[in-house]
């Protein structure tokens, strides 16, 4: 999904990653203990999702979101998180078929640079198994927000 875009869309431009899985590198389509070399993930003692959710929410400064449902369990899990952590928020809605508008991305782009350089971003989002096709357009997306951070 959006999050596992996220790693390989940062690393293509050679930012940094990091963050928590679930215990035994749990992801939707098995364990993937790889991503602690690749991405410099590290294992949580807890098996869910919920927990990760919360610990990378509360270590970024910042969390994106995209996703095309924001009613999804994941997408409510994440905002709790956020909130908890005393944030808001940066929301890149997709339609239906999976398209964005460019005015989001610009108000997203526009709230992360005022949180400043050194910014920790933690990147959320809808699951393939919610959106079908979200995780290549995310990475796409991503990339191209990355890219301009960087500029920045």
């Amino acid at each position: 999904g959006v999050d596992v875009a996220a790693l390989r869309a940062a690393r293509s431009l050679s930012v940094p990653t990091g963050g928590i899985m679930p215990k035994s590198w749990r992801t939707l389509d098995g364990p993937h203990p790889e991503y602690r070399e690749l991405y410099g993930m590290t294992e949580s003692p807890f098996a869910g999702y919920e927990r990760r959710t919360f610990a990378n929410a509360g270590s970024a400064h910042a969390t994106l979101r995209i996703a095309a449902d924001w009613n999804s369990a994941g997408e409510r899990c994440t905002l709790r998180a956020v909130h908890a952590a005393g944030q808001s928020p940066f929301d890149v809605g997709l339609d239906h078929s999976l398209c964005v508008q460019p005015a989001r991305i610009k108000a997203a782009l526009a709230g992360l640079r005022s949180k400043g350089p050194g910014l920790i971003l933690n990147v959320a989002g809808n699951s393939e198994s919610t959106a079908p096709g979200i995780e290549f357009q995310a990475e796409a997306i991503l990339r191209d927000m990355f890219a301009r951070l960087l500029l920045t």
